[in-house]
C-alpha cells in the first residue's frame, strides 16, 4: 500500500508535447532488439489479432481468461512502446516487469491494471494517450522526486471500436486497486476476470473516454488516498 504524507501533494511533471510526422499506424519505436522484435513479440501480435478479428466480427464471442491475458500483455506491451516513445528517460516500467512480460509470468502482477470497453466514436478509431507523473510516497520521497522521475502512468488506446486504458506504478510495494463502478462500463482484463462478452458491454461515449484519458490517475489517487 502506498502511504502519504498529504494526500494532496502531488508532484506533476510537465506535459510534453511532441510533434510525430506520418499516421500513428505506421508509427515505429525503435526501442526493442531484433530477437524480441521478430521472436515472443510477433508471436503475441499474431496471437490478439486471432482474439480481435474474432471480437470485430462477432460481438457475441466469449473472452475467456486465456484471452484476457493475451489483450492485457499486447496492451501493456503498447504501453511501453508509447511510454519509450514518449519519455525515454523517466520510465515508470521496471526492468523486471518488463522481463515477466517477455515471460509471460506477470499475469498476477498488481502493479498495473487493464481495463477493456467499446464505444462508436470516429475520433477513437485509431488514437493513444499516455499520462504519468510523481506521486508523492514515502518510499519515492527520496529517490523518484529528487531525480524528477515519474512513477505512476496511464496509457489509453483507441482500436477500431475497443477502447483499452490502464493505470501502472513503478514501485512494487504499490498494487492498483480500482471499484468497478468509478470505471463506467469497462472490464477489468488485468488481473483477469471471469468470462465476458463485448456485446455484454454499453458504449463508451466519448466525453467519458477523454475524461478519462486525461484525469483517471488524479480519481484514482483522489479514491483511494482522498476518501472521495
Amino acid at each position: 500500500m502506498m502511504s502519504f504524507f498529504n494526500p494532496s501533494s502531488l508532484i506533476i511533471s510537465e506535459p510534453i508535447i511532441k510533434q510525430k510526422q506520418g499516421a500513428l499506424s505506421t508509427r515505429r519505436v525503435r526501442c526493442v532488439c531484433k530477437k524480441c522484435n521478430t521472436g515472443w513479440m510477433s508471436q503475441l501480435e499474431n496471437n490478439v489479432k486471432e482474439i480481435l478479428i474474432k471480437i470485430f466480427n462477432n460481438t457475441d464471442f466469449e473472452i475467456n481468461q486465456n484471452h484476457q491475458n493475451i489483450l492485457s500483455r499486447w496492451f501493456i506491451l503498447k504501453s511501453i512502446v508509447i511510454e519509450y516513445d514518449t519519455e525515454p528517460k523517466s520510465l515508470v516500467t521496471s526492468s523486471d516487469f518488463r522481463i515477466s512480460l517477455m515471460n509471460d509470468t506477470a499475469k498476477e502482477d498488481k502493479s498495473w491494471s487493464v481495463w477493456i470497453g467499446k464505444h462508436n466514436e470516429i475520433d477513437w478509431r485509431l488514437e493513444r494517450g499516455r499520462v504519468a507523473f510523481s506521486l508523492r510516497t514515502l518510499s519515492t520521497l527520496s529517490s523518484d522526486l529528487i531525480k524528477r522521475r515519474n512513477n505512476i502512468q496511464s496509457n489509453c488506446l483507441g482500436i477500431c471500436n475497443l477502447f483499452f486504458i490502464s493505470i501502472n506504478t513503478r514501485d512494487t510495494s504499490h498494487f492498483i486497486e480500482i471499484p468497478h463502478d468509478k470505471m463506467l462500463n469497462m472490464k477489468e482484463i488485468h488481473p483477469f476476470n471471469s468470462s465476458f462478452k463485448i456485446i455484454d458491454i454499453k458504449n463508451l461515449i466519448g466525453h467519458d473516454m477523454n475524461e478519462m484519458r486525461i484525469n483517471i490517475l488524479h480519481k484514482y489517487c483522489k479514491y483511494k488516498y482522498g476518501g472521495a
